[in-house]
């Protein structure tokens, strides 16, 4: 418990010192954006956030999934005032995101962060999901602006609760709790990237799943977009605001025609368009090749144990034409590991490695872009 209450002590002064830096606002509607204007986030600055539980908790939690939302909610307040945010209680947030039909993180309107900036006073948004398959719980975080709709900082983390055999109920339901306390320590560190003076502004969506869970694909998205913001190469709108964009046109972003494409570039000035993709395959036993017919029941294990692909294609939003692809696969590869101690290679690992190889190749295509 020393150990423990020593780390969160020097995670919370590292913060302290280090600081934190948000874009300066600027209307993305209306062309002509400086996207290297940053300035710190002064102590007092406003943030509030949203918290969604999502993966396949039911019959894997041992504590109702209401409970743990309101035990990690207070626990994200709690570190983001210690951080010298003013935190918008959830009392007042929940009755602007029933008035937009706010259910999750994938689709922001950008009525909704006006609202929020309006009359709030919100200065940055945390959108976190709390993925939970079978004993591992996986945590994401975008932050981003509401009066500009740039993705300025994503975190992530995930935590491996061991199952005990005859294990009371109430303890298991403590170890849930605490592993989710410690993730959301872990992506309230809310130190914000800055990108190169040089960055463009892009648009991206969420990958779509074939062969996975939604939730799957939820955490390949925002391990592309990590790495993206952490390299600074471009300066990224954030998806759910894109697609809310998409959505509130009367279009989907599973196809992108040339309307869809004229009101992008009208609404945020960008020309390009990435579109991510992940595809898990069968497990290793069976054809090489075979998509990998979904089980909602394996989940996020299902994918620890598959070969998969993940892909980008970017899109020039005048033409539509697609000036550059990439994709990385990463085969399974048997557990063991230098003088035969075993890998821990969790899915997480697997992901950022692949987002890693597939924003290097990428940028290095559009340089000229």
């Amino acid at each position: 418990m020393m150990f423990l209450t020593l780390k969160y002590r020097r995670l919370f002064l590292a913060v302290f010192l280090t600081g934190c830096c948000l874009i300066h606002p600027f209307d993305s509607r209306a062309g002509g954006p400086e996207h290297d204007r940053f300035t710190g986030v002064d102590s007092g600055s406003t943030i509030a956030f949203i918290l969604t539980v999502s993966g396949r908790p039911q019959g894997v939690l041992s504590i109702p999934v209401s409970e743990l939302r309101a035990a990690v909610s207070g626990h994200l307040a709690t570190t983001l005032w210690n951080q010298g945010f003013v935190v918008v209680p959830q009392g007042k947030v929940l009755p602007i995101m029933r008035e937009w039909r706010i259910r999750d993180g994938k689709s922001i309107p950008r009525g909704f962060l006006d609202h929020l900036a309006d009359s709030l006073g919100v200065q940055l948004l945390l959108v976190a999901n709390l993925v939970v398959q079978h004993n591992e719980l996986v945590m994401t975080a975008r932050y981003l602006d509401p009066e500009t709709s740039i993705l300025v900082k994503v975190n992530m983390t995930e935590r491996t609760i061991v199952r005990r055999r005859n294990e009371d109920p109430d303890a298991s339901a403590r170890r849930w709790l605490s592993a989710a306390r410690q993730a959301s320590i872990v992506v309230t560190n809310a130190r914000l990237a800055k990108p190169l003076p040089a960055s463009k502004l892009m648009l991206t969506l969420d990958a779509q799943p074939v062969g996975c869970s939604p939730s799957i694909a939820l955490i390949a998205s925002h391990a592309l977009l990590s790495d993206q913001v952490e390299r600074g190469d471009w300066v990224l709108v954030d998806p759910a605001v894109t697609i809310a964009t998409l959505h509130d046109a009367g279009h989907s972003e599973r196809s992108i025609g040339a309307d869809a494409r004229t009101l992008l570039r009208s609404a945020f000035g960008s020309a390009g368009l990435m579109i991510p993709g992940f595809i898990s395959y069968a497990p290793a036993r069976k054809a090489r090749g075979q998509v990998l017919d979904y089980d909602e029941t394996e989940g996020v294990a299902e994918s620890v144990t598959s070969d998969f692909a993940m892909s980008l294609r970017f899109v020039d939003l005048e033409s539509g034409s697609i000036v550059a692809g990439k994709e990385v696969f990463l085969p399974i590869r048997d557990n063991a590991g230098w003088f035969g101690i075993p890998r821990n290679e969790t899915l997480l690992m697997r992901l950022k490695v692949a987002a890693g190889y597939l924003s290097s190749d990428m940028n290095t295509a559009l340089e000229e872009f």
